[in-house]
This record gives C-alpha cells, sequence and structure tokens, in this order.
C-alpha cells in the first residue's frame, strides 16, 4: 500500500471481500481510489508540498486543508528573507505572516502578511515566493477519519464487485494503458459526494 492511501491493507482486503487477505491489484485499487478522493477535497494523509507563488497580494496554497505552514521565504534576486508566523492577538514580527481560515470550510485558507503588526503586501516578483506547507487531514493511513475511510471503503467493494471478474481472467484495470480512463473513476464521484459534500473543493480547482 502507499503512504497517502486512506484504507489500510486489511481495510481495502475486508471493504472488498469480507475477509482479511490482500489480493493482487487491491493496492493499486486503494491508491486509485485514494488519488481521486484527495483531487475531489483535498489531501487526506498529510503531505509535505512547496510551492511558488507571485509576489504582491495574498498567498492561497493550492493544496488545501492546510495543516501547517513550515516556511515562507521571498527572493529580491539579491536577498532571500524568511518570514516568521505570528499568531493574532500578539504583537507582529518585523517579517511575519498570519494563515486564515474560516475554520467551518476547509478550502478557504489564505496567508497574509504582517509587518510589526499591520497588513501589508509581500515584496512584488514572479515565483518569488516560496511556500512550503504540510497539507492533509490526518498524519498517517491509520487516523484517516470515519468518513473518508467509510467512502473509500464503499468505492473499493463497488469497484471489486464490478472488476473482480475481468481481473481473474488477467485484465487489471489499474495498470497504465490496460484500463478504463478517468470516466471509469467518475462513476462513483456520487459516492464521495454523499459522504464528503462538505469537503468538497470547489468546481474550478477540483
Amino acid at each position: 500500500m502507499a503512504t497517502l492511501d486512506i484504507l489500510t491493507a486489511n481495510e481495502a482486503s475486508y471493504a472488498a471481500a469480507g475477509v482479511y487477505d490482500i489480493f493482487d491489484g487491491l493496492d493499486r485499487m486503494v491508491t486509485a481510489v485514494s488519488a481521486r478522493i484527495d483531487e475531489l477535497v483535498g489531501p487526506v494523509v498529510q503531505r509535505a508540498v512547496t510551492e511558488y507563488h507571485d509576489g504582491g497580494g495574498v498567498v492561497f496554497p493550492r493544496q488545501t486543508p492546510v495543516s501547517s505552514v513550515t516556511t515562507l521565504k521571498s527572493w529580491d534576486g539579491t536577498t532571500v528573507t524568511t518570514y516568521t508566523l505570528d499568531t493574532w492577538g500578539v504583537t507582529g514580527n518585523t517579517d511575519g505572516f498570519i494563515v486564515e481560515t474560516s475554520g467551518s470550510y476547509p478550502h478557504d485558507a489564505k496567508i497574509v502578511r504582517r509587518s510589526s503588526g499591520l497588513s501589508t503586501d509581500w515584496p512584488s516578483g514572479h515565483r518569488s515566493l516560496e511556500l512550503v506547507y504540510v497539507a492533509g487531514r490526518a498524519a498517517t493511513t491509520e487516523t484517516v477519519d470515519a468518513r473518508s475511510k467509510e467512502a473509500a471503503a464503499e468505492i473499493v467493494r463497488r469497484l471489486w464487485d464490478r472488476e473482480s471478474s475481468s481481473w481473474s481472467r488477467g485484465g487489471d484495470p489499474f495498470v497504465e494503458g490496460a484500463g478504463p480512463s478517468m470516466r471509469f473513476f467518475k462513476a462513483f464521484d456520487y459516492v464521495i459526494a454523499e459522504h464528503l459534500g462538505d469537503e468538497l473543493k470547489p468546481p474550478a480547482v477540483a
């Protein structure tokens, strides 16, 4: 199984066939299903992300929800400035930033600069800001929340019932070039929407 999978090997095996025994190809199925859930609701299992943004305005991390920000730096062609995470209600650092979220919707994270406690623009420049952060909800596969696990397990159950006979004849739909396109997964997007509808990303970024 892969590090970012939503289900463990035992959970996937039980979802597929009701037994605690890993089947050939099931690990690839779980990885593919986990990736599709990540695509629609944002990262589930946490991972480190490095991005480059243009300076001048607010920084919007591309993978949400944001668990924590590791570093934020700017480069003006000569000097690299490292910014410090500030806390609301505390006097801001000379070069500080705040991560803003509403607390109720996981995809509205933005990062604003505070200079001595006041909001101000980032130094301008194309891809001049390096943002390193942790995106995702759960630290490991084992600690993924029950709703995400149930969504993944239901999809695995349906996929296994649908595809196991073709697999037994040697056709594995999760080997590159051997199976259906992304339309195969979109047939099950409604399961993700039913279980995790309040966590779906806006259509423009899904």
